[in-house]
């Protein structure tokens, strides 16, 4: 479903263009690969894979399988517009595609138990942050159960080693393994302004 989100429509609706698409969990700097496959917006694409799983549009438009209906819901923390509006614009570009996705804003999340949800994170100094925790399995933030054998070993290795160019070449593997099994739709790199005095 990666593939039916357009992610620059989000960015300049939702951040002003204040940012660009996103592809990987890693920001923008020495350990992204910028190789990976990067999801690039193609709708056709996103329902021909779902076809090839075996989901047929109902008489209602949208898609099911074996009896149960594709559908779950986006949740957005109330206070933050942007992740708002971004759960909204994502929901919406599913729908035209035949997923029955909706948004919603609530007073708190419950990491660990929902359909789907927007949430962000930063890495800027260093990548083994929003990376172990969140991907290796068991891992304390892994509310996906996100499980893949190979990234386990990618992501310990690379934390234990203070060779630049051995744990840029871990994390480039780690990105390239990731999206054989995506856990999550990447959807901007947010640029950030602060006024202070």
């Amino acid at each position: 479903m990666s593939y039916g989100i357009d992610r620059d429509t989000i960015v300049q609706s939702v951040l002003l263009g204040e940012g660009e698409s996103a592809y990987s969990p890693l920001q923008k700097g020495l350990y992204l690969n910028e190789k990976i496959e990067k999801f690039s917006y193609d709708p056709k694409r996103c329902q021909d894979l779902l076809e090839e799983a075996g989901w047929k549009k109902g008489s209602d438009g949208y898609y099911e399988k074996d009896g149960t209906k594709l559908e779950f819901v986006i949740s957005a923390m109330a206070d933050d517009q942007v992740r708002v509006d971004m759960a909204t614009m994502c929901a919406n570009q599913l729908q035209q595609l035949g997923v029955n996705a909706t948004a919603e804003s609530m007073p708190s999340l419950d990491w660990a138990n929902q359909d789907a949800c927007i949430i962000g994170w930063g890495s800027p100094f260093d990548p083994d942050d929003h990376t172990y925790k969140v991907f290796s399995t068991g891992a304390g933030d892994n509310y996906t159960a996100y499980s893949n054998k190979e990234i386990d070993q990618i992501l310990a290795e690379a934390r234990h080693t203070a060779d630049q160019t051995q744990r840029k070449n871990l994390y480039n593997q780690f990105q390239e393994e990731m999206t054989k099994q995506m856990p999550y739709t990447f959807i901007a790199y947010v640029d950030a302004s602060y006024a202070i005095h």
